[in-house]
């Protein structure tokens, strides 16, 4: 059999070309934005998998009461939401509603835990961060900044209680 040397170089050079348009055109899985620090973004999707998966899924649709982080207008809606969530749980004393609406789905009578109380500040704006960019359509990230500071509001205005914390987090 006579295979030219030009013809196996052509085929493999389609091949290589071909995989890096499909990978391209595929994406990754984690749809990871490059102005997400990679430390953060690991952070995030180890706590995701960790901790929201449990009630929200592994894909982030929700199930049942519990309503979908994937294509959320009402996460994406207010960047302070989710941080004054993780906090206070849902409803809570910023966010009342015992109904929301996701994406035209209603969602009544759900509660949400306050599991953020024994968070570090890099921990939630990990997890916040890699839900905005992973399952919805964001380009930026939740900073540790933001955080503190949403933190520290909420305590100043004595929405947030933070007695009891240490043999809470103990648990």
């Amino acid at each position: 059999m006579n295979v030219s040397k030009t013809n196996v170089g052509t085929k493999f050079l389609t091949c290589i070309l071909l995989s890096l348009f499909f990978a391209g055109c595929l994406g990754n899985d984690d749809k990871k934005d490059s102005a997400v620090p990679a430390p953060l973004y690991a952070k995030g999707k180890a706590r995701f998998e960790g901790i929201c998966t449990g009630c929200h899924g592994v894909d982030a649709k929700g199930s049942g009461p519990n309503p979908p982080l994937y294509h959320s207008d009402f996460l994406m809606a207010d960047r302070h939401r989710p941080i004054r969530i993780q906090f206070l749980g849902l409803p809570n004393k910023v966010d009342t509603a015992t109904t929301i609406v996701v994406s035209d789905s209603v969602f009544s009578g759900m509660q949400m835990p306050d599991i953020g109380f024994c968070s570090s500040d890099s921990e939630i704006a990990g997890v916040l961060s890699y839900v905005r960019v992973t399952f919805n359509t964001a380009t930026d990230f939740i900073t540790v900044q933001e955080v503190a500071s949403v933190r520290d509001s909420l305590i100043q205005a004595k929405i947030l209680d933070t007695t009891g914390y240490a043999a809470r987090c103990a648990m």
